[in-house]
C-alpha cells in the first residue's frame, strides 16, 4: 500500500486555498494509490504538467484590468511577493531587501542592508540638494511624519507641531460647505474630498521648512480627482518645485470615487468611470505629468496593489507588504501602520534617495 499523495502547486498568494492545479480548471485532491501502475501514471502526469508549466506552454496569468500585459506566475511572484522591496521595473536597476522582524520590543528589522532598531534615537535629514514631493493618502502621510521625526532626532512616536502634523484632505468648515461636502462626517466613505474643491476646500499643500524647504507634501484622496491633481501641479509650479527630483506617491484606502460627482453650479460633472479606468487615469497622469522626475510608489495595503505593479513602467516600488505580514500583533501599528513599520520605510526611502542623488539634469550619480 502506498502512502497518501497530494499534488499541488503554490500560486504565491500566501495561502493554500484553491492552489494545486486550479489554473487548469480543476484541482487534484488527495488520492490513495492502490496500484503501482496508478502511481506511475500519476507521477508521469505531474511531471508533464510541470514541464509544460516551466516552458510557459500553459499560458500566463491573465490580469483583470484593461491593457494589462500577462505575466507568468514566476514573474508575478518575483515582482509582487518580495520582502520590503525597492524595484526599478522593468528598465532600470533593482535591489531587494529581504528581512525579518524581531518578535519582541525593541522592534528590530534586519535585512541585507543591516539592522534597524526602531526604538533608537537617530537624526537623519533629507539631502538638501534634492527636491522631493510627496503626494498621497494618510498612509503616505505616516511616512512623512517619520521623516520629520528623523529630522528632529525623535522616536517614531515623538510629538510634532500642529503645522507639521496638519496635512488634511480638505477644509469643509473653513473654505467650503460641510453640509454638501460631508454632512455625516464619514470621510472617504461618502465625502467629496478632492472632488468638490468648492464645498470641501482644497487639500493641504505644505512646503516643509523643517527639511530645508526642498520637500513638499500634499494630500491625495480618490483616484480620479483631476481638479485636485491639476491644483497640486500648479502649487508645485508656484513654489518653484516642479518638476521635483523625486516624486513619492501611493494609493491608500480611498480608492475609486465611483459615482461621486461634483456638486455646485460652478462645477462641471465628472464622467462615471470604472475602477480600472480611474486607476489607469491616475497612473498615466503621474507618469506624464512627472516624466522628468524619478517616481517612487509606496505599495501595500490597497486593493489595487497588484494592478498598480503591473502598470508601472520603470518607476521605483517600495513594498511594505511583507513588513505588514511579518509584524507581531504586539507591535504598535496605528493608522496606516504608523510606528516601527513606517519608521523602516522612511529610513529605507532616505537610504535610496541618498544613493540615487538625482541632479538637476535628471540623471543619477
Amino acid at each position: 500500500m502506498f502512502p497518501w499523495v497530494k499534488l499541488s502547486l503554490d500560486n504565491g498568494d500566501g495561502d493554500d486555498d484553491n492552489d494545486g492545479l486550479g489554473f487548469l480548471g480543476f484541482s487534484v485532491q488527495t488520492f490513495r494509490i492502490r496500484k503501482i501502475s496508478h502511481a506511475i501514471y500519476l507521477i508521469a502526469l505531474q511531471t508533464c504538467i510541470l514541464l509544460l508549466f516551466n516552458a510557459n506552454l500553459l499560458g500566463s496569468v491573465t490580469e483583470t484590468t484593461r491593457n494589462f500585459s500577462s505575466r507568468s506566475i514566476d514573474e508575478k511572484q518575483t515582482q509582487i511577493y518580495v520582502n520590503m522591496t525597492t524595484v526599478r521595473n522593468p528598465n532600470g536597476s533593482s535591489f531587494i531587501e529581504e528581512g525579518v522582524w524581531s518578535q519582541f520590543s525593541p522592534w528590530v528589522w534586519t535585512d541585507t542592508r543591516g539592522a534597524i532598531n526602531t526604538d533608537e534615537l537617530v537624526q537623519r535629514s533629507v539631502p538638501r540638494n534634492t527636491t522631493i514631493a510627496m503626494y498621497g493618502s494618510s498612509h503616505l502621510r505616516e511616512i512623512y511624519f517619520q521623516m520629520l521625526h528623523l529630522e528632529h532626532g525623535q522616536s517614531y512616536n515623538g510629538k510634532l507641531s500642529h503645522e507639521e502634523y496638519w496635512i488634511a484632505s480638505g477644509d469643509p468648515d473653513g473654505e467650503g460647505n460641510r453640509s454638501i461636502c460631508d454632512p455625516a462626517r464619514t470621510g472617504y466613505v461618502d465625502g467629496l474630498y478632492g472632488i468638490d474643491l468648492v464645498n470641501c476646500g482644497r487639500p493641504t499643500f505644505r512646503v516643509v521648512p523643517e527639511m530645508g524647504g526642498n520637500v513638499v507634501v500634499s494630500f491625495k484622496t480618490f483616484l480620479h480627482t483631476p481638479d485636485a491633481d491639476n491644483l497640486f501641479k500648479r502649487r508645485l509650479e508656484d513654489a518653484g518645485l516642479y518638476c521635483p527630483d523625486v516624486l513619492v506617491v501611493d494609493i491608500g484606502i480611498w480608492g475609486a470615487r465611483g459615482m461621486r460627482n461634483k456638486m455646485g453650479s460652478s462645477q462641471t460633472p465628472l464622467p462615471t468611470l470604472t475602477q480600472t479606468e480611474e486607476l489607469a487615469y491616475y497612473i498615466e497622469w503621474v507618469q506624464e505629468t512627472f516624466h522628468q522626475s524619478i517616481i517612487a510608489w509606496v505599495v501595500g495595503g490597497s486593493t489595487f496593489d497588484d494592478e498598480i505593479r503591473s502598470r508601472l513602467q520603470g518607476e521605483i516600488i517600495f513594498s511594505k507588504d511583507r513588513l505588514l505580514e511579518n509584524h507581531s500583533a504586539r507591535m504598535p501599528c496605528v493608522h496606516g501602520c504608523g510606528g516601527p513599520v513606517t519608521r523602516v520605510i522612511a529610513l529605507r526611502l532616505l537610504d535610496w534617495i541618498e544613493q540615487i542623488r538625482p541632479d538637476r539634469e535628471g540623471t543619477t550619480n
